[in-house]
């Protein structure tokens, strides 16, 4: 009776999403191809995933990449939510001693996600670069050529993103494109070149000095001002 009625609930709150949503939970999960056609199919296959009663289909990796596969973080979140109360509602009361694990359990939906700064090379395939922009040893997501076309991706460009399982002595590899420099996918195509960008001249002022203040700040003040997002260049003997 507990099951039936965690049951319900993932079908209730999966009723309240929209159907786009619905298409790429359900590709997330592991839901085969043949029922992400309408909306009860798609909650009925997630569903079954959620509860145990099916197994998530792997992914293929063929043909072309999603344009839309960005999933709102509140819509995992919730899913947990109603699987850890119906855990809560399950576990029976215990009696005596209790030994805990000090690793906290995974959920289902926990899945790491990975960040890096996009590095073109000359073959056209590129890395996320994670730590200061400098090669790792293995810590560095690869995006193969065709996938930096199709999502036109820029060198420089801040990456999130879920990878796919790992192969032996390989590096991981793009899995799930999450966002391009903070925005989702289907919003961050539209930015535009930087060389495009309109340069914005400083017009607020910096003072070093103040009323009473030291001569030689005074001096800068008068001498060298300096505005908010203005460039200086400051050259001076060691120690000094």
């Amino acid at each position: 009776m507990e099951e039936v009625n965690l049951e319900q609930q993932y079908r209730d709150y999966l009723e309240t999403l929209p159907l786009p949503t619905l298409r790429i939970l359900g590709r997330n999960r592991g839901v085969p191809t043949l029922r992400s056609g309408n909306k009860p199919d798609l909650i009925e296959g997630i569903t079954d995933i959620l509860v145990g009663k099916a197994q998530p289909v792997p992914r293929s990796g063929r043909g072309a990449p999603v344009k839309q596969s960005y999933l709102d973080p509140t819509v995992v979140q919730k899913l947990e939510e109603i699987r850890r109360g119906g855990e809560v509602r399950k576990e029976p009361e215990r009696k005596g001693l209790t030994v805990s694990s000090p690793e906290a359990e995974k959920g289902f939906f926990d899945q790491p996600v990975y960040t890096g700064i996009l590095e073109i090379m000359q073959s056209g395939y590129g890395f996320l670069r994670a730590k200061n922009c400098q090669p790792t040893n293995g810590g560095d997501v690869f995006i193969a050529a065709p996938l930096i076309h199709s999502y036109k991706l820029r060198e420089g460009d801040f990456v999130a993103c879920n990878v796919k399982p790992r192969l032996k002595n390989d590096s991981a590899a793009l899995g799930e494109l999450l966002s391009v420099n903070g925005l989702p996918v289907g919003e961050y195509e539209k930015r535009v070149f930087f060389d495009a960008l309109t340069a914005c001249y400083a017009d607020e002022k910096i003072d070093f000095s103040a009323q009473g203040g030291s001569l030689s700040m005074r001096i800068l003040d008068l001498f060298v001002p300096i505005g908010k997002g203005q460039r200086a260049l400051i050259i001076a003997p060691p120690k000094a």
